[in-house]
């Protein structure tokens, strides 16, 4: 089974850019990015937690595709 990747929010964010998705707005330490209607609050932090991380994964799974998400968060 794989593992998690140790993921900061700056990468995810520089990974949603290239699926086509632009940041709405930033409150604090938190970004707001949308693509087609779909929102992802993505915590702008050095290291993301397990939970943190999978939080953001089902926030995701309704605008990208699973092997797309399983490339992103998933080690092979």
């Amino acid at each position: 089974m794989s593992k998690l990747k140790v993921l900061s929010g700056k990468s995810i964010i520089k990974m949603l850019r290239r699926f086509g998705f632009v940041i709405v707005d930033t409150r604090g330490s938190h970004v707001h990015m949308m693509l087609n209607g779909r929102k992802a609050t993505i915590p702008f932090h050095h290291e993301l937690r397990r939970k943190t991380l999978l939080d953001i994964y089902r926030q995701l799974e309704s605008s990208l595709t699973t092997a797309d998400l399983d490339e992103m968060f998933y080690t092979k």
